[in-house]
């Protein structure tokens, strides 16, 4: 027997991928290719191995570090403000950085929060803090907060469905603090939380349909409460988990933000008002 079990496929090379494409394309070209991704940054349809030299792709993730929509989710668990600070300085280095803070039962004070807002602030990193419980106290400590960048990761709806806590939408922790904040603050109070559905074993279309739902259903009742389109939706931001099939799941990231611009519209926002921010995990559901 042949020790070399791949002698017999013939090796496959970019002109015949260019053949299979024209098949498949029929009348339609790559002529737009390659696209320009950022100032001075391109990229092509396909790459081979021989193609891919250090510096271009050291370009493309600079050049990805350098949108505010590009940020590495760095985690810790709160004990004690000072080891939360102490955290944030250590990490102040890097720009293309958010803190996630998981927060205890117990709500920090407020002048802990304060001193990690302040902290944060002055660094310009974006902070968002994980609610488990004590909802109420949370909102209310946030509300005579100086709030910079980041968000509350709170979904009402999954957190109904997964420990029977229900957080009404006209409940004056909303509609009278959280809102009555200028409608350009950075600071995000709604979760979308795409991660409950996929971790509890929902395939990728099933997620979008919950997750859009979700979307829909909190804008509603947020639109019936006297708040306009665009400030719930500059209030909104997603949290979704991606599992292991890579083209499936960027697909489905491809496909989630074309279908919020897409709800969006009919809620006339246009997308030169609204990029959705998405947050990414890594799947849970096989650990």
């Amino acid at each position: 027997m042949n020790a070399n079990h791949t002698s017999e496929f013939v090796a496959a090379t970019k002109e015949n991928w260019k053949i299979l494409v024209a098949q498949e394309l029929k009348n339609h070209t790559l002529d737009h290719f390659p696209w320009e991704i950022a100032n001075d940054v391109f990229l092509d349809h396909y790459y081979t191995a021989d193609e891919l030299e250090a510096s271009a792709i050291q370009k493309t993730q600079n050049s990805q570090r350098h949108s505010a929509q590009w940020q590495r989710a760095l985690r810790i668990k709160y004990e004690h403000d000072d080891q939360v600070i102490e955290f944030i300085k250590n990490n102040s280095g890097a720009k293309d950085i958010s803190i996630w803070i998981q927060l205890p039962s117990l709500t920090p004070t407020h002048a802990a929060l304060q001193r990690i807002l302040t902290e944060a602030n002055l660094k310009d990193i974006a902070v968002y803090f994980m609610v488990a419980d004590a909802i109420e106290e949370v909102f209310q400590t946030f509300t005579s907060l100086h709030l910079g960048k980041g968000g509350i990761v709170l979904d009402p709806i999954t957190k109904w469905m997964s420990a029977d806590l229900s957080i009404p939408f006209d409940n004056a922790i909303y509609n009278q603090s959280i809102f009555r904040q200028r409608p350009a603050q950075p600071f995000k109070t709604l979760c979308i939380d795409g991660d409950f559905y996929h971790n509890r074993g929902a395939d990728p279309a099933q997620e979008l349909g919950f997750i859009l739902g979700n979307l829909v259903h909190t804008l509603d009742q947020l639109t019936d409460l006297g708040i306009t389109p665009k400030d719930a939706f500059l209030q909104i931001f997603f949290s979704v988990s991606v599992g292991t099939q890579y083209l499936t799941e960027i697909s489905k990231l491809r496909a989630l933000r074309f279908l919020i611009h897409q709800i969006a519209a009919t809620y006339a926002v246009s997308p030169a008002d609204y990029i959705p921010f998405i947050h990414v995990n890594t799947s849970t559901l096989y650990h």
